[in-house]
């Protein structure tokens, strides 16, 4: 006894079937990784975006300590204090 023509057919059906779905996923994986590639693209620019807006800010900010405001001369005295603890844990770092 052979394998009826008809689950043959059947079986062939099917097979060709995964092949295209096969195919279709891995069309869909490739535009998913080019998707991928873009989306981290995209993330480093805005992050540096980000990184170069919080300097401007704090430069910013530095500027108006500076100003003839009445608290300027405390917030001056803050801020100073807080860039030499930075100098202070950079040379540290060398240090080591």
């Amino acid at each position: 006894m052979g394998v009826q023509p008809e689950v043959i057919g059947g079986l062939r059906d099917r097979i060709h079937k995964l092949m295209e779905v096969a195919q279709q996923v891995r069309k869909e994986n490739e535009e998913l990784k080019a998707l991928v590639g873009r989306l981290q693209s995209d993330l480093r620019t805005k992050v540096a975006e980000q990184s170069e807006l919080r300097e401007r800010y704090q430069r910013l900010k530095m500027s108006k300590t500076f100003g003839p405001d009445e608290n300027s001369a405390r917030e001056t005295k803050l801020q100073v204090t807080r860039i030499v603890r930075e100098i202070d844990k950079c040379i540290a770092l060398l240090n080591r």
